[in-house]
């Protein structure tokens, strides 16, 4: 207790406030953890990579009914659908070979933007899991240090018809000399429009 009054400046830890007052009785409060913990809970193989880059679940976008969870796996070069309404909840694939799958986004028009961050594109897919567009690419590092264009893009935000996309232009190999990304000195945040090479 003498911890809590000392980190905390109250007795109880500032969760155990978030959750008193709230008009559910005790039991109820109990219940519903349950509940979020069985929902929550999702322990699939194919969040998990062997692949290359290292990095399993990545990017997140919940469909316009916020009954499906879209998870990009970067290493495995896929996009997984999870079907929050199934019990149990369970991960399948809604499309494969986007290379280094990250940041992932739905448009107005329900577009599932992926940025393939191996590729230096950022890709539309339709609700079959189709490409039907892609935007951006890599064209070099400036004088000043800085990426042009796409360079290991990793998070997008969607504002109307446009993208920003972050550079993360992260290095990932042993190698010098092997990689661009080795010569960057200032990172940057890339806008396009979503308009280019739409197919139906």
């Amino acid at each position: 207790m003498i911890f809590s009054v000392v980190y905390y400046g109250a007795p109880f830890p500032n969760t155990a406030y978030a959750k008193l007052g709230t008009g559910f009785s005790r039991g109820e409060l109990i219940l519903r953890g349950l509940e979020y913990t069985k929902d929550f809970m999702l322990h699939d193989p194919l969040l998990a990579t062997a692949g290359f880059p290292p990095f399993g679940a990545n990017g997140l976008a919940l469909s316009k009914d916020e009954l499906t969870l879209f998870v990009a796996n970067t290493g495995d070069d896929r996009v997984l659908k999870v079907d929050l309404a199934a019990s149990p909840v369970s991960a399948s694939v809604f499309t494969e070979s986007i290379n280094g799958a990250d940041g992932i986004a739905f448009d107005d028009s329900g577009i599932l933007w992926v940025v393939a961050n191996q590729a230096d594109e950022v890709v539309g897919l339709n609700a079959a899991g189709r490409v039907v567009a892609k935007v951006g690419a890599f064209e070099k590092i400036g004088a000043d240090g800085a990426p042009e264009g796409l360079l290991f893009p990793a998070s997008l935000v969607l504002v109307g018809r446009e993208v920003y996309i972050t550079n993360l232009a992260l290095p990932l190999t042993p190698a010098v000399g092997d990689e661009p990304e080795e010569e960057v000195t200032r990172w940057t945040v890339s806008r396009f429009r979503l308009l280019p090479n739409r197919r139906p």
